[in-house]
């Protein structure tokens, strides 16, 4: 048996040695497909396709999926150059700032901006999946690690969707890990099975007259009922207290910086004193300089 399986690690060496349909089976997860997928492309039952992956794994390691498809992709990216021309999107760590590089449809709104800070990018992920990217980018900083997969769902007007790629690490002289460049996999939508878990809402707010609008989805969102003298200000109430100046100010700040857009994740105590994440999404529309209308997109995860 491959010493890598007793280890648990993967031999990087040993992929050249799987066959033709092994090398298949791990081009096609490193696609993003599921073994459901897999199965139906290559033609064959689940039960033949769990026989590849024992062997691909009796020989390369016994490893998650994520592991063998970074190591195959390691692999078959021989150069960087041939990794760099299917780049999607690059990191600059030391700057802060995440950069558009193909022009491949993206998924992340707004699609037409190929530049903002990682704070921003950062905005668009699950709540519940941010820490672990946090983490695993401060993992990399200093460690070995050349190459890594994630998986994690974005958040979008229109409700969820799984994002996934396999990302390379590029590190300076020191060992420090300063640019991230990544290929993106296919996307899943998974906006139908988690379509009760996330609630949206839309408001409007006039910046010259004040009035401010919201639908049901905000109300729901909110757990405003009927009639109220000041929709915005029965909002703001919701919102936990720790939070409540940055909420406020939210709109302001972005006016101020000369923004068309801007988003930020908060969180809204519910009745039993506990809290849930809400993200807030905003377009500012401008009429030459002045600001005239804010249009804003309330996403709520139960």
């Amino acid at each position: 048996m491959n010493d890598a399986r007793n280890r648990g690690r993967v031999d990087r060496e040993a992929i050249a040695s799987l066959s033709a349909r092994e090398r298949e089976v791990l081009a096609l997860a490193v696609d993003g497909l599921l073994d459901k997928e897999i199965s139906q492309e290559l033609g064959v039952t689940l039960n033949t396709l769990r026989t590849y992956w024992s062997r691909i794994r009796g020989k390369v390691g016994d490893v998650s999926r994520s592991a063998l498809a970074v190591a195959f992709i390691e692999h078959s990216s021989t150069t960087s150059e041939d990794f760099d021309a299917e780049l999607d999107w690059e990191i600059d760590l030391l700057a802060g700032m995440w950069r558009r590089v193909s022009d491949r449809p993206f998924p992340l709104p707004p699609s037409e901006r190929r530049e903002m800070p990682l704070e921003e990018i950062f905005s668009f992920f699950h709540p519940d999946d941010l820490p672990h990217l946090r983490k695993m980018l401060a993992d990399i900083e200093w460690d070995e690690t050349s190459a890594f997969s994630y998986r994690a769902r974005l958040i979008g007007h229109e409700g969820q969707a799984e994002a996934s790629a396999f990302v390379r690490v590029v590190r300076d002289d020191s060992g420090r890990a300063v640019r991230l460049l990544g290929r993106r996999t296919p996307m899943h939508d998974l906006k139908e099975p988690d379509i009760r878990s996330i609630l949206v809402g839309h408001w409007t707010r006039d910046l010259r007259s004040g009035e401010f609008t919201g639908d049901d989805g905000f109300r729901t969102i909110f757990g405003i009922e009927g009639d109220v003298p000041d929709l915005r200000e029965a909002a703001f109430k919701r919102f936990h207290p720790d939070e409540l100046n940055h909420t406020r100010n939210f709109v302001s700040d972005a006016v101020a910086a000369g923004r068309t857009h801007a988003r930020s994740t908060h969180r809204l105590l519910s009745t039993d004193g506990s809290f849930r994440w809400v993200t807030t999404d905003i377009i500012i529309q401008f009429d030459e300089d002045r600001p005239l209308k804010v249009l804003g997109t309330v996403i709520a995860f139960n």
